[in-house]
């Protein structure tokens, strides 16, 4: 292990890697700490906000960077985790900044804070950082950066005034920013301004007990594709194959109840192998079933938003196919991804030794979408779907 304090820098022995920020806050109830990269050429700038890699992008688009563990439980601390393999990187791109941002107060909040690069298969380089100086609620936490052919990693732990939005756009990326009031109509009427280029939605929206819903207005146009991934803490080591597991990792499964604007009841799930469809009814589908925990992006379904008129509701839940029922320990998590719109976010975090849980509902609201936070802990399918009003007939199934 190499240990490295700030200003310091060390080279890395592989360009295929892992980079963890944890952290752990004095006040157990404070805001999580956002941790994001940024693919930057020599000038320190994006080459377009694809090169956000953030809560809300989880991953470049070339692959070589992508979000392994986001805010996940470690012990009584968390951690943000990414994959990173620097081999995949464009011959523009020179290094790739890790930040931390803090939504309200500052990063000083923070009783510690640490950066662990560990490259495949040789020692890893970890940086402790020093909170108490540290008034600002963004930091540039550290660097990995090419040097003579060399990929290295540099301490950096540099205060930044604002948080994510203002350093985002301090490398370049363009930030959607918040509605203003109309101005008062002008004479003459100018001609219409050019459409605005693409921009990144740093918003997102955690339903909690306190405020356990939130609405989307209809569309004319439709909602476009809707994608929900689950993603959770494996402990114990790498699921093997589909029967037995290395300790106690827990297989965690993806699916949902659906009910059409006809009336037509069912299921979307890998166990049965109803994986769905997304171009035909029910116009939902799952993008397969991770059986060997080589995944680190956890599981994925996609929603045909802009067939929306032929759904009434869908329910999201999870279910412990494999592994001992520890949902503390899973710490799971669902995000929503909206076209155009900020992710929904809703955590499993209640404790329950029960197999199955309802996470959130979508309803149907004339049109518009309703997103309701349920997080309900039981024994099966029969009594979930009695519970919710889905007439469902069970029996054993495999997958």
């Amino acid at each position: 292990m190499v240990n490295l304090t700030k200003g310091g820098n060390a080279p890395l022995s592989s360009t295929t890697l892992q980079v963890t920020v944890a952290w752990k806050d004095r006040n157990p109830n404070a805001e999580e700490l956002d941790v994001s990269c940024f693919l930057l050429t020599d000038a320190k700038k994006v080459r377009s906000d694809d090169d956000m890699i953030f809560y809300g992008q989880r991953q470049a688009k070339d692959g070589s960077v992508q979000i392994k563990d986001l805010a996940a439980t470690d012990g009584a601390a968390r951690k943000t985790s990414f994959n990173v393999d620097l081999s995949k990187l464009a011959a523009d791109v020179t290094s790739v900044a890790i930040v931390g941002t803090t939504a309200s107060g500052p990063i000083n909040a923070l009783e510690t804070l640490s950066v662990n690069a560990a490259p495949q298969g040789g020692d890893p380089v970890v940086f402790d950082i020093t909170t108490g100086d540290a008034s600002e609620a963004a930091l540039i936490l550290g660097e990995l950066y090419l040097r003579n052919g060399q990929w290295k990693f540099r301490a950096v732990a540099q205060g930044f005034n604002g948080g994510l939005g203002p350093l985002a756009e301090n490398y370049g990326v363009v930030i959607d920013a918040p509605a203003a009031a109309p101005p008062p109509p002008p004479t003459p009427t100018p001609p219409t301004p050019p459409s605005p280029s693409p921009s990144v939605n740093l918003s997102k929206v955690t339903l909690t007990k306190e405020k356990p819903s939130v609405s989307l207005a209809k569309k004319s146009d439709g909602f476009g594709m809707i994608e929900i991934n689950l993603n959770w803490t494996q402990t114990g080591g790498k699921k093997k194959g589909i029967f037995g597991l290395k300790g106690k990792a827990i297989d965690l499964d993806l699916g949902c109840f659906f009910e059409m604007s006809n009336g037509q009841v069912g299921a979307v799930q890998a166990l049965g192998n109803t994986f769905g469809r997304y171009e035909q009814a029910p116009f939902i589908e799952l993008a397969g079933d991770d059986r060997t925990g080589a995944s680190t992006n956890g599981e994925w379904m996609r929603v045909n938003g802009g067939q929306w008129q032929h759904l009434r509701r869908v329910l999201i839940y999870a279910f412990i196919y494999e592994g001992v029922p520890n949902w503390a320990s899973a710490d799971g998590m669902i995000t929503i991804f909206m076209p155009d719109g900020a992710p929904i976010e809703v955590k499993l975090d209640e404790a329950s030794n029960l197999g199955m849980c309802a996470i959130a509902e979508i309803t149907n609201d004339n049109g518009g979408m309703k997103f309701n936070r349920e997080v309900k802990y039981f024994q099966a399918h029969p009594q979930m779907s009695e519970h919710y009003r889905y007439p469902l007939q069970w029996r054993a199934g495999s997958k």
